[in-house]
């Protein structure tokens, strides 16, 4: 037990001294006498991270001596002599303090402290280790300072390869083989692909470039071949009004119109005049000119004949507008077969390839 100055003897041994006289309890009864045991303090000489000092302790050991002078330690710092060697009189006790650090690493947070020199020191003293293009922040070869953060920057290279199509054309190519306004396909088109290959390079999972590093044709484009007839074939239509002699047909979206509805007042100057300078009216038809000739005579079954002097806004490919000399005109909205007389045009003058549009529903 350790007993303070100032505390009272045991009250055994008091009644005992009284009893028997001084020095003559111990003796009569035969007992231990009380032992006081002095324990001298020794010197010791500390020296914490540089810092002298002069320490006298009674305990026994240098971690005990360091605890009861309230010498707190961390884990990492290095104490000489050890914590359980014998305390003697005028030892040194040098401890060399662990440098307090801060590792952020693959999502986690690494507080330690540590008692080497610079960062890569550290990290490997963590198990952290830098492969590949990884590296920290502050570089490998930084010196270490008191609650340095360390970021460790996971670098990761990945190889994407993208495909984009190449649209293919498409080729029209005159057959005189095939009747005109007859089509067939030679070969079906087929996009290509051009490909590149980039480089990603990412930095703890976010994308820091995006380098593109190759770029080739995988496969050209097939064009579509589509073969347009050129040969025309005079022919003759038996109709109402006699034989029409014809060079092309084909189908188109018949509409009416009259004077009265093409959008001019009847005291307008213009009122009733077409295209080419003659009267709207019936036998005089709206066309688009690309598609028939302005001038060209033309047999449409259910109206008759007629010739193209006519043009309008929203008369445009395959659709054709009868004139008729009603202020009201019959209301026409059919797909019909026009027939387009002779004589033949130049070769040049002809368009082979008509318009699409509009197109007529499938029944």
């Amino acid at each position: 037990q350790v007993w303070n100055l100032d505390t009272d003897l045991p009250q055994v041994a008091l009644d005992e001294e009284v009893r028997r006289g001084p020095g003559l309890a111990s003796a009569a009864s035969g007992s231990s006498p009380l032992r006081i045991v002095v324990r001298r303090a020794v010197p010791v000489i500390l020296n914490d991270d540089g810092v002298a000092a002069t320490l006298y302790t009674t305990q026994p050991t240098v971690g005990e001596a360091l605890l009861t002078h309230g010498i707190f330690l961390y884990l990492g710092d290095r104490v000489t002599p050890s914590l359980g060697s014998r305390v003697l009189a005028g030892m040194r006790i040098y401890i060399k303090r662990s440098t307090p650090v801060i590792i952020s690493a693959d999502g986690d947070t690494i507080r330690t402290r540590t008692q080497r020199n610079i960062v890569s020191d550290v990290l490997g003293q963590e198990g952290v280790i830098l492969m590949g293009k990884d590296y920290s922040v502050p570089s490998p070869d930084t010196p270490l300072i008191e609650d340095m953060e360390i970021q460790v920057m996971r670098v990761r290279e990945e190889l994407e390869i993208e495909q984009e199509l190449i649209p293919f054309e498409s080729k029209w190519v005159p057959d005189p083989e095939m009747r005109i306004d007859t089509q067939q396909l030679v070969q079906s088109g087929g996009p290509g692909v051009i490909k590149s290959r980039y480089r990603v390079t990412s930095e703890n999972g976010q994308e820091v470039s995006n380098t593109l590093e190759d770029e080739w044709i995988d496969h050209p484009p097939s064009d579509k071949i589509i073969a347009y007839g050129t040969q025309v074939v005079v022919q003759t239509l038996d109709t109402p009004d006699g034989p029409f002699e014809y060079w092309r047909h084909f189908r188109v979206l018949a509409t009416s119109y009259s004077a009265a509805t093409s959008g001019k007042a009847k005291d307008h100057p213009r009122y009733g005049i077409t295209r080419t300078g003659l009267q709207a009216g019936q036998g005089v038809i709206a066309v688009d000119p690309k598609v028939i000739p302005l001038w060209s005579e033309v047999y449409v079954p259910g109206y008759g004949r007629a010739v193209a002097g006519d043009t309008g806004g929203s008369v445009l490919g395959r659709h054709i507008d009868l004139g008729f000399d009603e202020d009201v005109p019959p209301l026409w909205y059919r797909w019909v077969d026009v027939y387009v007389s002779t004589p033949v045009p130049a070769s040049d003058q002809i368009r082979y390839v008509l318009p699409n549009w509009p197109q007529e529903p499938r029944r």
